[in-house]
């Protein structure tokens, strides 16, 4: 009988897998005689060869091995969460990771931990994975004030959402500066309230902020404007330009993670940090403070802002019409008769003219509420029968 080196096959990889074996490539072939050799690959083609026996003639056979692209779950990411809030959406965690397939399913969360898995394809396995969402013990400010941060116009501040890490993610999902100090010196910063995204039309100049950098020493002192006063204030001061959070080594900008926390103030219109730390050469600082407006100014008037509250017959939905005539970042609340907060929706940014927010109200029993709507500048309050 003539050698066979029999059928060409074929074989499919993953691209970047190692090739397959002689023993892989053999087994592709069909009806072959053993005892060939193997060359290649030329263009991804592998031949073997069956040398001539007497009178017959060598025979060759071929297998041609193809790479398919493996699945991709991803590269790993993490979220950074207020303690109380709600976990991120699927969406969410997505978006958190880098360079990932569509497709996949969702496991956890495990410790924080969720898994994203993308199935095996053809000869390819399974990939995997991982969002880590961490709880921060956020700084909320209390009704009717706003939390309030220092910007250095002089085009030295970075606002939070700038960062990035070293895949060009955003490290931060909240707003709030970060103010850069080459040099000794005495920089003079505004402090805004309620300017979500970093844009200071958004809120209003509620103090200065003067930071006197001198023979190594830091002071901060924090002046309100008429008509404001202050709840809380927190201090970092440091060689990055945001701190590390103390429970995971991971970078925050979570105002209960600075270093220098003035505790509860009792509604004061001033105040001083002096740290006892001795710092050199450049520095940054985050100044945070949650101040409250008490009083009116041209800025702050209050204006004619109207809401109107209807529930979708038997359903937990309610409805709210605003007609107000500048932006705002609102903030809802539904309490009881007593006082007691209900529900705390998240907060909802809102342009100047009529806006239809949506409240899911499932977890409240059938009864009379007060719906209080905080806009920065000023608080609604309207009552509601909630009838399930």
């Amino acid at each position: 009988d003539a050698p066979s080196a029999g059928d060409d096959g074929e074989l499919t990889i993953c691209v970047g897998d190692e090739q397959p074996s002689e023993q892989e490539l053999f087994q592709a072939l069909t009806n072959a005689d053993a005892g060939g050799t193997w060359s290649g690959p030329v263009n991804g083609v592998y031949t073997y060869t069956i040398e001539a026996s007497g009178s017959c003639q060598e025979d060759k056979a071929t297998v041609t091995v193809k790479e398919e692209d493996a699945p991709s779950a991803g590269d790993d990411g993490d979220i950074t969460i207020c303690i109380g809030d709600e976990q991120p959406s699927e969406q969410e965690l997505f978006q958190a990771l880098s360079n990932a397939d569509t497709g996949g399913t969702w496991s956890g969360p495990v410790n924080g931990v969720y898994t994203y898995t993308i199935e095996a394809s053809g000869s390819c396995p399974e990939d995997k994975a991982t969002v880590t969402v961490t709880e921060e013990d956020c700084v909320e400010p209390p009704e009717g004030c706003e939390t309030a941060f220092a910007k250095d116009d002089e085009n030295n501040d970075t606002c939070f959402l700038d960062f990035e890490d070293d895949k060009g993610k955003d490290l931060f999902n909240r707003w709030g500066w970060s103010n850069y100090l080459a040099s000794e010196g005495t920089y003079v910063m505004d402090l805004y309230a309620g300017a979500g995204q970093c844009i200071t039309s958004n809120g209003a100049k509620s103090g200065t902020v003067t930071v006197t950098y001198d023979a190594g020493k830091v002071k901060v002192e924090i002046i309100l404007e008429t008509g404001f006063v202050m709840k809380e204030a927190h201090l970092y001061i440091g060689e990055e330009p945001y701190p590390v959070n103390s429970n995971n080594n991971k970078p925050t900008v979570a105002p209960g993670q600075y270093p220098y926390n003035a505790g509860t103030l009792n509604d004061v219109t001033t105040y001083i940090f002096e740290p006892s730390e001795t710092f050199s050469g450049d520095i940054y600082v985050i100044v945070h403070a949650v101040t409250c407006f008490t009083g009116q100014n041209d800025k702050q008037a209050v204006s004619d802002t109207k809401a109107s509250i209807y529930q979708k017959p038997q359903s937990d939905i309610v409805n709210v019409d605003l007609d107000i005539n500048y932006e705002a970042n609102v903030n809802v609340s539904f309490q009881d008769l007593s006082g007691r907060t209900l529900l705390k929706a998240r907060s909802k940014k809102v342009i100047a003219g009529k806006n239809k927010l949506e409240y899911n109200l499932s977890g409240i029993s059938s009864q009379v509420l007060i719906m209080k709507v905080y806009t920065g500048r000023e608080i609604l309050a309207k009552k509601i029968l909630m009838i399930k």
